[in-house]
């Protein structure tokens, strides 16, 4: 549904010269690892999150304005996809916060997920 609204761009012009291209397709999963999955989860739900939490004298509106604040900085960060690769990360953001407070802010499934989803990503390009 949202897909028929906003214009989906399936990758980025800069990305296309890594189809078929080894040494591209490693360094972009190497990439993905380290931005992606470690400093990303690390700044936005590890720092971001807990950060503007505290901003607020009650938790529970600390919560929500974290998880807002940093779903909303996240899908910011991915608006070079286009509105739908925004709104996409703006959820997934969400979803990543709400599983980092429910798991007891342990970042390790998060940082093995997103590494994971950008390489999976990654390797469409490739093939």
């Amino acid at each position: 549904m949202l897909a028929s609204v906003v214009s989906i761009e399936p990758r980025p012009d800069f990305f296309g010269y890594v189809h078929g291209n080894t040494v591209a397709f490693a360094g972009w999963v190497a990439i993905s690892w380290l931005v992606g999955g470690f400093s990303e989860e690390l700044l936005f739900r590890g720092f971001l999150l807990s950060k503007i939490g505290r901003m607020f004298r009650s938790p529970v509106i600390g919560m929500v304005a974290g998880l807002t604040a940093q779903a909303l900085l996240f899908g910011s960060l991915h608006v070079y996809s286009g509105a739908f690769g925004f709104a996409f990360a703006t959820i997934t953001g969400v979803i990543s916060g709400a599983v980092y407070l429910l798991n007891g802010r342990n970042l390790w499934p998060l940082i093995v997920a997103h590494g994971a989803w950008d390489s999976f990503g990654m390797y469409g390009l490739y093939r």
